[in-house]
């Protein structure tokens, strides 16, 4: 119950079957678009970018941070 309250993907094969035969990007808009904590983090993270606000974020999943890291990297490397 917790994997599906964090992140769909976090679901043994969900990963594999929602993003078959995507590139990269679309693979990145699918990670947020299926989480509505990630679609709202998104929004709230640009926003408080743009701001020049900080940002820390907890998690008690690792799992969870490593999807957050892959996010932010693409995001960094494509400035998005």
């Amino acid at each position: 119950m917790r994997k599906v309250c964090n992140h769909p993907f976090l679901i043994t094969g969900v990963e594999q079957a929602l993003t078959k035969n995507l590139n990269n990007e679309e693979v990145m808009q699918k990670l947020i678009s299926v989480c509505g904590k990630l679609e709202l983090l998104d929004k709230l993270l640009t926003k408080l970018k743009a701001e020049g606000h900080r940002v820390l974020i907890f998690s008690q999943m690792a799992r969870m941070l490593d999807l957050l890291v892959s996010i932010f990297r693409f995001k960094t490397i494509n400035k998005i």
